[in-house]
Formats: C-alpha cells, structure tokens, sequence
C-alpha cells in the first residue's frame, strides 16, 4: 500500500499482489520515476490476509536533475546588418550521469515572423557528451536585442531550466549614390535603351537596396525598369543596377527614381532619369542629283522649271529613314485645287530603309506655280517641300487639228466641210485669230503688184492671174473663256480639179493686240476632180418607118454608164421626147457602172409627139 505522499505515487511494484505456497519465494520489481527534484524517505506496507501485523519496507534516496554547461557564456553576434543571416555556435554538454532530453527557444521571440532559429533546437544528450548548436539571426528590426536569450527546456524535468544571454545590435548603414541624374541623352520614342547606376556602401555591415515601383503619373511619359529591383551590397562594396527606359512622349523627359535601404528609417534616396525624346526624322534627296545617302539633306525643294501645260510631268523625291524606329509618313500637297499632286498619301519607312515619293504636276495656264508638300512624320517633324513650275505652251487644245489635214478626194464646185471643237483649258479667255497663209500671201503679191503697176504700167508687166483660195474659217476670230469651248467650221471650195494645199494658223492674241502666239498650224490639202461618168458609146440612133396601119413596137437600147472619179456620184439622166430613160437617179459607187435603157415611144406616143 504506497505512502500518500508526493514521492509514494511515483513508486510501481511488479507484481502488486499473490499468493505464496508454503516455502515459497516470489521477486517483486520495483520502479521508481519521478518527476519531482529532491530527497525521499518512503515506506510502503504489505498486507498478508489472515496477519495481525502488515509487512513494511523503507525506501530512501534523492531524485537528482540533468547536470548540464554552456559554452560559451553568451551567444555575441555584435553589430548585424538588416535583412541578413548571421550564424553563431555554442556548445550544450550533458555534466550529468543520466541522459536527458532537451529544447531551446528564444521565448522573446516573435511567433509570427521568428528571427531567431537553433539548429538543432531539440534532441537528446547521452551522459558526458557535448552538442554544438547553431543559432541563427535574421534581424528584421533596427534595435538592441537587449534581453534576449536562448531558453532550455527539459521536458519531464522543467521549463527554462537554463537561460544563454544574446548579445546582438541591428543597424543599417547609409547607401550612396554615384550620380544622382541618369543622362540617357537624346532617345527614341518606344526604343529600348540602358544605363547602369551604382550604388556605394562605405559601411562595415552589407545592406540592402530595392527599387520602388514606378509612380503612374511619370509611367505615361516613360516607363523604366531595374535591373535587379532589389539586390544585398556587401560591406565597403558597391552595386551596379541597369535601368532600361521606353520613352512613350516627346520633349525633354524627367522621371523620378526611388531607391530606398531596406530596413533604413530614412526617406528613399532620389534620382532623377533625364533623357529628350524624339520622334523619327527624314532626309531627302531630289532626282537627278546623285548625293549618296551620308549627303542627303533634311530639307529639300523641287524645281520642275518650263513644263508643257496640260500634260503630267513628274521629280522623284528619294526619302531616307536615318532613325532607329519606322517612320509613319502621311504626304500631302498644300493647295486645295493644286496643279501638284504626290502619288503616296501614307506610307511606312522603316528604320534604315531608302523609298521614293513621285511629285507629278499637270499645269493649266502659262504662268508660275507654287505649291508646298508636307511630308508630315507621326511624333516627328512636318517636313515642307518648296515646289515651284512654269507652264509654257497653249492652253487652247484640239486634237483633231494635226499637222496635216487631208480632206481627201473632193469635187469641183461643191463645198466640203469640217467642223472642229476647240476646248480651252485654261483659266483665262483666249482670243483666237485664225489666217490663211495662201490668202496672206495673195493679198501682198496684190499689193506688190499694184506697186509695179503704179512705176511700170500694167501693160508692161505679165497677165494677172489670180489665185484661188480654197479654205476659209468660220468664225475667223472668236474669244474662248476659260474651261470652256467653242465650235470652228473650216471649209473648202474648189473650181479647178487638181491637188490643192493651204497653211491655216490660228494665233492667240492677247488683250492689248500686239504680239501673239500661233496656237495651230495646219496644212490643209485635198485631190480635187471634175464629176465624170464615161459612156459606152458616143451616139444612139433609132430608125421609124411609119407604114398606115402598122403599129410600130417600141425599141429601147442599153447604155452603159461608169463613174470614173475617185468619189461616189450621184446624177440624174434624162432625155429629150420622144426618147425615154427607165431610170432617172443613179449613184455610182468610184470605178462602178450600169446600164440605162433608153426608149424611143411607142406608135400611138409617137403619133402623139408628132401631132403635137
């Protein structure tokens, strides 16, 4: 029956109870674990059923703990910087005789975010032996560790059995910076560029630097980014960090930089990335000059000089894309009704790439012309291009009136005709003159003969023989305003067959009547012949014997007729009584023939014509 006191029921007997034969012996196992420290005087009795008197045994001892040394005294990390692990080792040995389970921890601290670890931080030590245990140290806070310290724990035995001091202090040392401005001088927009900043620690601890995030309102200028955002600087050491920046807007760019010590209760360091954003740019070169492409101009101008007006009339304009990002070109001309005009009106250059732009003018007056093209670059410049022309020429137009006009086979006597449209095209009136040159030289052999007449006599000199002129106009002058036409007539009439040939020039005149300018020269020719049809025979005869009472039958002959002319010829046959003719209208295609009946009357007709 155990004692009731504190030791008594930390006693067990194996067995507790039985039965012993007479002579018997039995052995009873006795175990004793204790939890509680210190000296013990237990007795326990045995009760023998049928026995006035129990049995009793004494137990004396002491419950001794584990026996246990640190070295050293104190766990000495000294100065530690911010956000790094450090490592110091103790030594836990076991001076005691039983071995002992154990459990270190730092009771001060945090349970959330530890920065103290021991490892191993639990474990069994064997009587005499010793254990090296690492303590780590992460500091996430700038302080004094002032009483701090590595707990043990026995278990079974006790909690805090053991307290080793730590001896730590957490600072952060003051970063610099080489530069404060990073100059990326003058950059494209949307085109990758790099700068490296240093960052100095003149310290004894490392520290850590990061990065902050870009502000939103800089982001829609440029956008930047570090590389690494974050990164350790070991003590009296330096860091390199590269910036790689995207311009988004022109102009001259400043972008704050935030650069802050991690752990470091001071405000960030600021640095400022500097940089002049530019769009892309063209060089220029006009066709016919032969600069290479390291001669080409940043302006240009095209001079197309005297131009025909009315017709197109074009100067390629070589463009070169010197930059490194393509070049979005929109291409215009400046004037709402121009007489220039280009053929792209958008077009893409990409960066290095040489195209062409073809300026085509088509002028419609005789004068000077002026005109700018804007070669406008998106995020880049407007690039004006002077151009300039001089129309020259006419701008009355008719493209039937060619240099030789031939109105082919005509007859004698019998006006020919041809009417012509003459479009002015320009933007001024014209007034037009138009002057036979046989006419003009007939009337001054008129005027020069009348002289000779006048010193001579006229019975001294040749017969005068006038020339037949041909071809007239009408009307012979006319006025034309501008984009606008009129109708001339020119017609011919010949009384002698043969080949004929006049020159008619139309001049424009201007307002004050002097002076002018031939507008066309035309010669004018024809073949011109006499009707003529050729007979089959010169004469016809018919012979009557009248005889009272006979009717005579009517006779008729064929006559045959051919159209020896070069043109078609109409006509018309007809004969005297008492002759007839079957057909009275013929056309005769050149070269045709047919043949007309002619008659002479019957008897009773006959009688007729004869009576009458």
């Amino acid at each position: 029956m155990p004692p009731d006191t504190d030791f008594g029921s930390k006693f067990t007997f194996e067995p507790d109870q039985g039965v012993l034969a007479p002579g018997e012996m039995q052995s009873i196992r006795v175990k004793l674990l204790s939890d509680i420290l210190g000296p013990f005087n237990e007795v326990f009795f045995w009760n023998i059923k049928g026995s006035a008197t129990d049995l009793s045994l004494q137990f004396r001892g002491r419950v001794a703990g584990p026996e246990f040394e640190f070295s050293p005294d104190a766990v000495d990390f000294g100065l530690v910087g911010f956000g790094f692990r450090y490592t110091q080792e103790f030594t836990l040995a076991n001076v005691s005789e039983i071995p002992f389970d154990f459990r270190l921890r730092v009771p001060q601290d945090s349970v959330n975010s530890p920065e103290f670890q021991m490892l191993p931080s639990a474990g069994r030590i064997l009587p005499g032996r010793r254990l090296t245990v690492a303590v780590e140290l992460c500091s996430e806070t700038v302080r004094k560790y002032d009483g701090f310290g590595v707990v043990l724990d026995v278990p079974g035995v006790g909690d805090e059995l053991a307290t080793l001091p730590i001896l730590a202090e957490c600072c952060v040392p003051k970063l610099g910076i080489v530069n404060r401005v990073i100059d990326f001088g003058r950059c494209y927009l949307r085109y990758p560029y790099k700068q490296v900043l240093t960052v100095t620690n003149d310290s004894k601890l490392p520290a850590r630097f990061e990065v902050l995030p870009q502000d939103d309102k800089s982001a829609v200028l440029a956008q930047y980014k570090a590389t690494p955002a974050s990164a350790g600087i070991p003590a009296q050491g330096d860091h390199s960090i590269e910036f790689d920046l995207n311009a988004e807007r022109l102009g001259r760019l400043q972008l704050p930089v935030r650069i802050k010590t991690v752990g470091s209760r001071m405000a960030p360091i600021d640095v400022t990335i500097e940089c002049l954003a530019v769009g892309p740019s063209l060089l220029f070169r006009v066709e016919g000059h032969d600069d290479p492409v390291d001669d080409m101009k940043e302006s240009a101008a095209v001079d197309f000089g005297k131009v025909q007006v009315l017709e197109d009339h074009s100067v390629v304009l070589t463009v070169y894309n010197p930059t490194l990002i393509a070049a979005e070109v929109k291409a215009f001309v400046e004037g709402k009704e121009s007489m220039f005009e280009v053929d792209k009106r958008e077009l893409t250059v990409e960066p290095g790439e040489t195209t062409t732009l073809k300026v085509i003018v088509n002028v419609d007056e005789v004068q000077p012309f002026k005109d700018v093209l804007h070669v406008m670059v998106a995020e880049g410049a407007d690039n004006c291009v002077p151009l300039t022309a001089v129309g020259v020429g006419s701008t009355v137009v008719c493209e039937e009136l060619t240099t030789v006009i031939d109105d082919g086979n005509q007859f004698t006597n019998r006006a020919f005709s041809k009417q012509f449209v003459l479009r002015n095209e320009g933007r001024r009136a014209h007034s037009l003159v138009w002057l036979n040159q046989a006419l003009e030289a007939e009337t001054l052999r008129k005027a020069e003969r009348q002289k000779a007449e006048k010193k001579k006599g006229a019975d001294q000199l040749p017969k005068w023989v006038d020339r037949e002129i041909v071809w007239n106009v009408d009307p012979p002058r006319l006025s034309i305003p501008g984009k606008s036409q009129a109708t001339v007539t020119i017609t011919g009439f010949c009384t002698k067959p043969g080949e004929v040939e006049e020159r008619l020039t139309c001049t424009s005149v201007p307002s004050s009547g002097k002076g002018g300018k031939v507008v066309f020269d035309s010669t004018f020719k024809a073949s011109v012949a006499a009707p003529l049809l050729e007979f089959s025979m010169d004469s016809m005869r018919f012979e009557y014997w009248y005889v009272k009472g006979v009717e005579a039958a009517r006779q008729t002959k064929a006559l045959g007729i051919t159209n020896v002319t070069q043109l078609p010829l109409t006509f018309t046959l007809s004969a005297p009584k008492p002759f007839t003719v079957d057909r009275p209208d013929w056309t005769l295609q050149p070269g045709e023939s047919c043949d007309v009946q002619v008659g002479l009357l019957s008897t009773v007709q006959l009688h007729a014509f004869i009576d009458s």
